[in-house]
């Protein structure tokens, strides 16, 4: 702890990260990411806490998918990510909580865009359930 209601936490996490668009035919896109959060923690009260920071990340396999057909996109996307994270979590228990966080990315995914100026940037909205392990 920083103090005694703010507090960093840094994660690990491996990310499948996506869209879905039914129009003519069915296509996917699905990325996987490593990412790493760095929050800062501050408590609300006893048992709730608003958390903020940055997550930097990499992608590690991006495919694109029509009907039944894939092909792999990694290449096609910058190898680094960047996004502002904001949440909001509650103790659940002396060793658990829950959280519902919103990741905003500052930077675009696309390494060719189309057109000069075009943006597309992660969006995600997470929802996490962690339990800790400790011994006695």
């Amino acid at each position: 702890p920083i103090t005694e209601t703010l507090r960093m936490r840094p994660e690990i996490l491996i990310s499948n990260q996506g869209a879905s668009e039914k129009g003519d035919y069915k296509t996917r896109f699905s990325y996987w990411y490593l990412n790493s959060p760095w929050l800062l923690e501050v408590d609300l009260n006893e048992h709730s806490f608003f958390s903020f920071g940055l997550q930097f990340g990499t992608v590690i396999n991006a495919r694109y998918k029509v009907e039944n057909e894939k092909e792999d996109v990694t290449d096609q996307l910058k190898n680094y990510d960047l996004s502002l994270c904001l949440g909001l979590g509650t103790e659940i228990s002396d060793n658990s909580f829950i959280e519902a966080r919103y990741n905003y990315g500052l930077t675009s995914t696309a390494r060719y865009p189309k057109n000069e100026g075009d943006f597309f940037p992660n969006g995600v909205l997470q929802l996490t359930f962690l339990t800790y392990v400790r011994s006695k």
